[in-house]
C-alpha cells in the first residue's frame, strides 16, 4: 500500500497512479495476484490452448481473442501429454505465430519456461512447495498449470479441500506477485446444469467460483469445428466476453480466432 499526498498524485504520471505494471491482459481481464480457471471437456484441446496462451503471453501478442498488455515472463507446468506430442503441438503453435517473420522472436526464449510431464500426482502441500521453489528460483509474471487435476491430488467435490488448495495458492501469489492460470476438466456430463454458467461445469466449479477471479470455458457450438471460448466473472455472476475459435485450417495444431462476439 502506497500512501500519497495530493501534490504527489497530481505530479505523477497517470500510468503510475493506476499501477499498470500488474496488468497482464487488457481491459481489467487479468492482473497479477489474480486466479484464472479455464475448463473444458476431455480431448477438446485445452493443452494446446494452454501452450498457445503461454506463447502469446511470453511474446506479448494477441492470442485467442485476448489483448496481451505487454510481454510477460511465463512459467508453463505441463503434465498432460508425452514430450513427443508436446514437440508436435509446439511446432504448430510456433508456426501460427509466424516467428520467422519477427525480428524479436528470441523474446520467447527469454520469457517462457516449461516444466514437462512429471508422471505423478502431488499432495496439495507438495505441489505448493515445489511451485514455491520454482518461483523462488526465477521471477515470473504468470504461471500456467496444465492441468490442475493432473498435478494435484485433491477431492474437488469437497469444499474444504478446494478452500485449502486455493488459500495456499493465494499465499504464493502474495509472496511472489504473479497471476495464476489453472487449466481444469469439466465434471461428468450428468452434473452439468442449465442453472450454471458453463464455466462452473468444471470439477468443484461451485467451490472454485468462490476463489477464482475469472472462470472460462471452452464449449462446442452448432458448428462442428468451432468452439466458444467464454469468460465469466464469478462474483459479478455475469459473462464478460466470448471468442469463437477453431483448429487452424492450415494443418497446424494451434487455435485461430474465428469471430469475437
Amino acid at each position: 500500500m502506497k500512501i500519497r499526498t495530493i501534490s504527489q498524485i497530481l505530479g505523477e504520471e497517470n500510468e503510475s497512479i493506476f499501477g499498470f505494471d500488474g496488468v497482464i491482459i487488457e481491459k481489467d481481464f487479468l492482473s497479477k495476484g489474480q486466479t484464472w480457471v479455464i475448463s473444458g471437456a476431455a480431448g477438446i484441446g485445452k493443452s494446446v490452448l494452454a501452450m498457445q496462451l503461454a506463447l502469446g503471453l511470453a511474446f506479448g501478442e494477441k492470442t485467442l481473442g485476448l489483448e496481451i498488455f505487454k510481454p510477460a515472463k511465463t512459467l508453463l507446468l505441463h503434465n498432460e501429454n508425452p514430450i513427443i506430442d508436446e514437440k508436435i503441438y509446439f511446432r504448430g503453435i510456433v508456426s501460427q505465430f509466424a516467428l520467422d517473420e519477427k525480428p524479436n522472436a528470441d523474446r520467447l526464449n527469454e520469457n517462457l519456461r516449461i516444466v514437462c510431464k512429471t508422471g505423478r500426482y502431488y499432495s496439495v502441500d507438495e505441489f505448493i512447495s515445489k511451485l514455491d521453489a520454482s518461483l523462488s528460483a526465477g521471477k515470473y509474471d504468470v504461471v500456467i498449470v496444465d492441468s490442475l487435476s493432473s498435478f494435484v491430488h485433491c477431492n474437488f467435490s469437497d469444499h474444504a479441500a478446494v478452500a485449502d488448495l486455493f488459500c495456499k495458492i493465494n499465499g504464493l501469489k502474495s509472496k511472489h506477485n504473479f497471476a495464476m492460470v489453472l487449466i481444469h476438466h469439466f465434471d461428468k456430463p450428468m452434473f452439468w446444469s442449465k442453472r450454471f454458467h458453463p464455466a462452473k461445469w468444471c470439477m468443484g466449479g461451485k467451490a472454485i467460483g468462490v476463489y477464482a477471479n475469472l472462470m472460462s470455458a471452452l464449449v462446442g457450438t452448432k458448428e462442428e469445428s468451432v468452439f466458444s471460448f467464454r469468460h465469466y466473472k464469478p462474483f459479478e455472476d455475469s459473462e464478460i466476453s466470448q471468442t469463437l475459435i477453431a483448429q487452424c485450417q492450415n494443418g497446424n495444431t494451434a487455435w485461430e480466432e474465428v469471430e469475437n462476439v
